[in-house]
């Protein structure tokens, strides 16, 4: 199904295309969404295989459920029914109709992320749920189409993730996942390109169906790629993750395998992605000292370091926001923080920060406050702060080798004293032993004996 949010005329805008083990079946238009979903009952009635695709969003982020005291989606799927015009026509925060989410329009809500989890882990992200104006508007369809899986679910349908899997079975969809942005979707000479070079099966009236529109070339594109994926239908597991049970999850052929290696191996989500874009803005304009180098090198270094001594997700996405309170706006960065990824999170980078003063204390006095605080720290941020020592005396290293010891004129600290922090932080690592640290932690060590040679070598010159 190609959905719609369209107020006037729905019923010429929601495209139908149905595949079975004869090929494609139809694609059309016609039915207002009410007959859409009183159509799908009836044609589960008929097929108890039935499955079907839907091209909107079957719930919101999770903050907003508990905004409005949501406790499933199914809450808010009823709450929908009742206030799904009224969010769509006033149009109140956090919905908005142009600009960015950033806008002073949501600054009531700015520190939330407008995606869901879904969003930010599918390849070709979609536009927020909050959106209800424009072409890549998606607020209107999901507003209009979250009541009808109250009436599927009445019917008997699996809504998936939120319901255990079986026959008839709804889930959403992203049509853009099946073809990719190579195509341009508007263009029917594209979408004609992909279809041939796709479908080479279809029969020439066929292809002018799936083709005739971008909305048919996305009902019909889906329905046809998913055929293909009908086995992984037959296995799919019951989810397990809480906040795909409250956000929804896009299906893609990736989502079966996800839940099988979840027992094992840590699985990401996408707040490490958020949190990647969250570094971005904060640093993007940073250098690393005394070199064209982008700051953020150092932060994507420190992560791949807490990840390789076994860090969880919450770890990484500290490494990746270790400075940014101390370097990028004191304690209101560290509040959006929290908002964004959680106290647990906001305490860790917290941990790894000297100040959120500005200006700030003496470089001394500064250090000393935050080896006082090191012994007692968690050890989450033990991991991050060695990985981020190890990465640092790693350049500085680096740095004396290629400069000699102008290198240490890019410090505000003199190398004793830059020495001397460095010699502290490691006594106090090693005082907390832990096997996953060991290896980074010798690492560590070594380069301190490295820059301690440095250092009594002589003056620096410039």
């Amino acid at each position: 199904m190609d959905w719609s949010g369209a107020k006037a005329a729905a019923e010429r805008r929601i495209w139908l295309a149905e595949v079975g083990d004869d090929g494609l079946h139809r694609v059309e238009r016609g039915r207002s969404r009410d007959q859409i979903a009183e159509h799908l009952c009836e044609e589960a009635g008929r097929d108890p295989r039935f499955v079907v695709g839907l091209d909107f969003a079957f719930s919101f982020p999770r903050w907003f459920l508990d905004h409005h005291g949501c406790g499933s989606a199914e809450e808010l799927w009823r709450l929908a029914r009742r206030q799904g015009s009224q969010w769509s026509e006033e149009i109140e925060p956090p919905f908005f109709k142009k600009g960015s989410w950033n806008d002073d329009w949501n600054r009531d809500f700015r520190y939330h992320s407008p995606y869901r989890k879904t969003d930010l882990d599918v390849p070709l992200r979609p536009e927020t749920v909050f959106r209800l104006m424009g072409q890549r508007q998606v607020g209107k369809a999901s507003l209009t189409g979250l009541p009808v899986l109250l009436r599927l679910r009445e019917a008997g349908f699996s809504i998936w993730p939120f319901d255990p899997p079986s026959y008839p079975m709804a889930f959403e969809i992203y049509p853009r996942l099946f073809y990719g942005h190579a195509v341009k979707k508007s263009d029917q000479a594209s979408r004609r390109a992909f279809v041939d070079a796709t479908f080479p099966s279809l029969s020439p009236k066929q292809r002018e169906q799936v083709t005739v529109s971008d909305d048919a070339f996305d009902a019909a594109v889906s329905a046809l790629s998913l055929y293909r994926y009908r086995e992984r239908f037959k296995s799919i597991e019951r989810e397990t993750d809480p906040l795909f049970l409250s956000e929804g999850r896009i299906w893609t052929p990736e989502a079966q395998l996800q839940l099988s290696i979840r027992s094992g191996a840590e699985t990401f989500s996408g707040r490490l992605a958020e949190a990647f874009a969250t570094a971005v803005r904060l640093h993007g304009g940073q250098v690393r000292k005394g070199s064209p180098i982008p700051y953020i090198s150092h932060l994507m270094a420190v992560t791949a370091l807490v990840l390789e001594q076994g860090g969880s997700e919450e770890e990484a996405i500290g490494a990746l926001l270790h400075d940014a309170a101390e370097d990028q706006g004191g304690a209101p960065v560290l509040e959006e923080i929290q908002h964004r990824f959680g106290r647990r999170v906001a305490e860790l980078v917290r941990g790894c920060s000297d100040s959120l003063e500005s200006p700030k204390a003496p470089w001394r006095e500064r250090k000393e406050a935050f080896l006082e605080r090191l012994p007692t720290a968690s050890d989450a941020v033990l991991n991050v702060v060695l990985a981020d020592k190890v990465h640092n005396a790693r350049s500085l290293v680096r740095d004396l080798e290629r400069e000699g010891n102008r290198a240490w004129r890019h410090f505000s600290a003199s190398p004793e004293e830059t020495l001397w922090y460095y010699v502290q932080v490691a006594d106090c690592l090693r005082r907390r032993p832990d096997p996953r640290r060991a290896p980074q932690l010798a690492e560590l060590e070594e380069s301190v004996r490295t820059l301690g040679v440095s250092v009594g070598s002589g003056e620096v010159k410039e």
